[in-house]
């Protein structure tokens, strides 16, 4: 359990570095859901319209933390809160480094096309906390930070 801590707070600490150095984005506006991640690769996230549900897997390190969520796995089909998701998602910022990181969420996103596609969510109840996904489960491939502000959003949602 103490190992889990020092590489939660390592990590926690290694995102609020990385989020420090890359500055505010001006918020004149509220971005467009459909909008790509930056010029990064895409997640190929469609418009929150174009998804049927988000579901939310809890993992073994999940289930380990010191404030786990209260569900196993939770599917979220509301609108307002798939819209949450996808700003989450396609205001994630691409981290340009190796990370050691454990997996707290699967994230099944399913479109309404019967397609879906799988990321790593790893939001805690750390509030001022910077989310990670991970374009690719089991990989090193397409790490982004969500920004605190989104982070505190997707951290209402799962543990509140």
């Amino acid at each position: 359990m103490k190992k889990i801590s020092c590489s939660l707070l390592l990590l926690l600490f290694l995102f609020a570095i990385m989020a420090v150095g890359c500055g505010k984005i001006p918020s004149d506006k509220e971005p467009e859901l459909t909008s790509k991640v930056g010029t990064q690769q895409s997640f190929d996230i469609k418009s929150e319209k174009e998804i049927l549900n988000i579901r939310l897997q809890c993992t073994v390190e999940c289930k380990r933390m010191e404030k786990p969520p209260i569900f196993t796995e939770k599917i979220f089909e509301d609108a307002d809160e798939i819209k949450i998701f996808v700003k989450a998602i396609n205001n994630s910022k691409k981290i340009e480094a190796e990370l050691d990181y454990s997996t707290f969420f699967l994230m099944h996103i399913t479109f309404k096309d019967d397609t879906e596609k799988v990321y790593v969510l790893n939001v805690n109840d750390a509030e001022g906390a910077v989310g990670l996904l991970v374009k690719k489960p089991g990989s090193s491939e397409g790490y982004y930070s969500i920004p605190e502000e989104l982070h505190n959003e997707l951290r209402t949602l799962i543990y509140y």
